[in-house]
C-alpha cells in the first residue's frame, strides 16, 4: 500500500483528523508550524535552533495525548519525499 502526501506550503487552519476539540484544533495547527520549520518549509523565529522546534515537537506531543495521532500524520505529510530535508 502506498500513501501519497502532498507537501504543503502554507499553514494548515484545521486538523487533519476530525475534531471538536476546539484546543486540539488550535494545537494541531501550532504544531504543524513547528513541522514546517523543521523541515525548511517555514521560517525559524529569530534565535530558534531546529533542536528547540524537534522538542517542542516532542514535548507536546507527549504531554498532550489527543495530540499524537495528528502529530503522526503531520509528520508523515510533510517528510515524506520532501527535497529539503
Amino acid at each position: 500500500m502506498t500513501l501519497n502526501f502532498i507537501i504543503l506550503q502554507d499553514p494548515i487552519r484545521k486538523p487533519m483528523i476530525t475534531t471538536t476539540d476546539k484546543s486540539l484544533k488550535r494545537d494541531a495547527c501550532e504544531v504543524f508550524k513547528l513541522i514546517q520549520t523543521y523541515m525548511l518549509d517555514h521560517k525559524a523565529k529569530n534565535g530558534q535552533t531546529y533542536e528547540a522546534v524537534v522538542l517542542d515537537i516532542a514535548t507536546r506531543g507527549w504531554s498532550k495525548p489527543a495530540l499524537r495521532d495528528e502529530l503522526y500524520i503531520q509528520i508523515c505529510r510533510q517528510t515524506t519525499e520532501n527535497p529539503k530535508r
